[in-house]
């Protein structure tokens, strides 16, 4: 058996859960984790349900008959406005009727029948922009009034569609692709909500700082890539430092017979590196040497027609794509998903052929393991055995 995620968009009346569990039971399905907080999403519910693929399928089409599958991931919007009540009775739950027709949520209300306008201040957050429109149209044939913000993205659309405004940003940054593997990725972004709330926490700010870097490493890229580059003479041989925008160094040594790489920086910025290689004069690297797993290490190695050298584990957490890999974090969803995204945000290319450093030690060096001694372009090249307190390998 397997656990299978089910994103749901639940009307907001009694009854929906009720009818929802029927269905995954009725086929089955064992709820293993279900979540959902009004407060942050007022009808987005998360299932985690055991059960095979067959019957997981057979699930979802009768989730989907009775139109509780989200199947694309819709834009929400935020409307405010001012409208002028008459001033006879039932006036309010005219355009109150208006407002629920088009499944809106109410952010803001205000009105005194104190005021000589009579005017009625409105805000709304909708779940989908393109009611936004149907729902002006109506309540313009209706009322005089007065649109003051209409927007689609933003601080204005409240907690309430958190959800679906994570999945616009994320879409935002993230390679061209189907709605589908967005709400799939939601489903694990619910079970770190949950986790985080369980804590205390704040998943909106969690999920801020994963879209910051996001938005740091495509504004860094391209025309607005820019790199801090230190040269140091060591005899026969040169060494380039290079400083990347959003970190992850790459040092370049120009040996007597060839050229060394250690580390290959984001994947996202292999075309500043291809450019700042062509203003250090260097248009090959012969080898390069990966310290580690992260994305900012190792993920312009693809790009590089270059001979890769790593270490076993390393070669491992690069294949498991999680960066906890082999640390007590192993399990954590909020590590896999961060990893997940940062591949997706930065062009994570990993090398595909890697030659793995010796497993057994040959001495000590200042305290650590040597995996290695080798000559690289006539260089001679100790490789040290990391302590792992960073990251396994």
């Amino acid at each position: 058996m397997d656990r299978h995620y089910f994103v749901t968009r639940m009307p907001d009346e009694p009854g929906t859960l009720h009818q929802a569990a029927k269905i995954v039971w009725r086929h089955g399905g064992n709820i293993e984790r279900i979540h959902f907080d009004r407060r942050i999403d007022r009808h987005t519910v998360f299932f985690e349900v055991e059960c095979d693929e067959r019957m997981y399928l057979i699930i979802e089409e009768g989730l989907k008959e009775i139109g509780y599958i989200r199947t694309e991931v819709p834009e929400p919007a935020f409307v405010r406005f001012r409208v002028k009540l008459p001033n006879v009775p039932g006036a309010l739950l005219s355009l109150l009727e208006d407002v629920t027709l088009s499944d809106s949520n109410i952010a803001f209300l205000e009105f005194d029948a104190r005021d000589v306008e009579r005017m009625l201040t409105v805000s709304l957050t909708l779940e989908d922009s393109s009611r936004a429109k149907e729902l002006l149209e109506a309540l313009q044939s209706h009322h005089p009034v007065e649109i003051l913000e209409h927007a689609t993205t933003g601080d204005r659309l409240d907690d309430t569609v958190f959800y679906l405004r994570f999945a616009q940003e994320l879409r935002g940054l993230l390679p061209p692709g189907d709605d589908g593997f967005v709400l799939r990725l939601l489903g694990k972004i619910n079970h770190i909500v949950q986790d985080l709330q369980g804590r205390g926490e704040e998943p909106e700010v969690t999920f801020e700082s994963i879209l910051c870097m996001g938005r740091a490493l495509l504004s860094s890229r391209g025309p607005g890539f820019h790199c801090d580059v230190q040269t140091v003479n060591m005899g026969d041989a040169k060494l380039h430092c290079l400083q990347m925008p959003c970190g992850g160094n790459v040092s370049i040594i120009e040996g007597r017979s060839g050229t060394l790489m250690v580390d290959s920086g984001f994947g996202i910025y292999h075309e500043g590196l291809r450019q700042a290689m062509n203003h250090l004069g260097i248009d090959q690297i012969d080898h390069i040497l990966q310290t580690h797993g992260d994305d900012d290490h190792s993920g312009g190695a693809r790009f590089l027609d270059s001979n890769i050298h790593a270490s076993r584990e390393t070669v491992e957490l690069m294949a498991q794509a999680n960066r906890a890999h082999g640390s007590p974090l192993e399990d954590s969803v909020l590590e896999e998903v961060y990893t997940t995204l940062i591949h997706l945000f930065s062009d994570y290319a990993p090398p595909m052929n890697v030659e793995t450093w010796p497993e057994a030690d040959d001495g000590l060096c200042h305290g650590l393991g040597v995996m290695d001694r080798t000559l690289l372009c006539d260089e001679q090249v100790w490789v040290l055995r990391g302590l792992d307190g960073h990251q396994i390998g």
